[in-house]
């Protein structure tokens, strides 16, 4: 089989920004992936949070809730403590990729799995007991984006990319873990208000 023109050329126009790139950029570049993967895996919400990581000025942002501050993020994703009510939960990320015009952006997918078999917070002072419901969250989109000084300052999430996959539908983040464990959901309209 042959190789269409305009996917040789794209992978010759690669490789020439990949050798124009010296070793110290792609030592950057590979450091910086290492970080959101780093990130991400102890974000708040799916594990303990490592503010360490988050540049004073961070912002989150999803397709339902924020922009949160540094401070409203971690005291959002504080109050829920997921890993409790889903102790055996897997993360299932890929690797990152550069984003082609924000340097120091990254971005993975990111699946989640697991048994409701402990108490799930709410952030509202309610709890849900365990229901032993399977959590199947379709592929989210994430990204990681850094300061000069490796900080996180900006991230996002919850944005599932086919919800035909993972029996949340169109919800990610905590709103997936909502929706297993029978708890509120906002009708899309509502959604955009919020």
């Amino acid at each position: 089989p042959t190789v269409p023109r305009s996917a040789t050329a794209a992978a010759l126009r690669c490789r020439t920004v990949l050798s124009a790139a010296g070793p110290a950029e792609l030592e950057k570049t590979a450091e910086l992936k290492r970080l959101a993967r780093e990130f991400v895996l102890n974000d708040g919400f799916h594990q303990p949070a490592k503010p360490e990581m988050l540049s004073d000025d961070f912002v989150w942002f999803g397709p339902i809730v924020g922009p949160l501050n540094k401070q409203d993020f971690l005291g959002t994703v504080g109050l829920f403590a997921v890993w409790d009510g889903f102790p055996d939960m897997k993360m299932s990320l890929s690797d990152f990729t550069q984003d082609p015009t924000e340097p120091n952006r990254f971005w993975a997918i990111l699946r989640l799995s697991g048994t409701h078999s402990g108490t799930q917070q709410s952030g509202t002072g309610m709890s849900f007991p365990p229901s032993g419901a399977a959590l199947d969250v379709g592929p989210q989109c994430v990204s990681v984006t850094f300061d000069e000084e490796g900080l996180v300052t900006r991230y996002t999430g919850g944005y599932i990319v086919d919800r035909r996959q993972g029996t949340t539908g169109e919800f990610g983040g905590f709103f997936a873990i909502t929706k297993t464990v029978g708890g509120f959901l906002p009708g899309m309209r509502l959604a955009k208000v919020l």
